[in-house]
């Protein structure tokens, strides 16, 4: 039998305004720790799945998201960076990882687009 973890949280290391941890009242050593963690993809992430008997995680970005970003602009292009960068996660633990794409729900049109551009990709 198989055991899947869904919306277990990454973050992007170069776009740390949309989960650093820090922010959420953590003292700085724990808030550090964690933002590690959710950066990390081989040893701790995939010794800490074997601990806890997980076949395969399901992956989505933590919060505050996509949704904290400034503009149309600047959501859009990081949602982007944000699917290419867990796309290269899966492929290289394809059968550890899946993902949930982030979207631009600041705007309907390019949210619908990076999903299809997501769903293109990774199926």
């Amino acid at each position: 039998m198989q055991k899947i973890a869904l919306e277990e949280h990454f973050g992007l290391p170069e776009l740390p305004q949309y989960y650093a941890v820090g922010q959420f009242g953590f003292r700085k050593a724990d808030a550090d720790d964690l933002n590690h963690r959710l950066q990390e993809f081989d040893d701790l992430r995939l010794k800490a799945m074997e601990e806890g008997g997980i076949s395969k995680q399901i992956l989505r970005h933590s919060g505050p998201g996509i949704q904290a970003a400034q503009t149309v602009k600047q959501a859009v292009s990081d949602a982007k960076r944000i699917n290419d960068f867990l796309a290269a996660q899966v492929r290289r633990h394809p059968d550890k990882f899946g993902g949930f794409a982030t979207v631009p729900l600041q705007s309907p049109e390019d949210a619908a687009d990076e999903l299809n551009s997501w769903h293109r990709t990774n199926n």
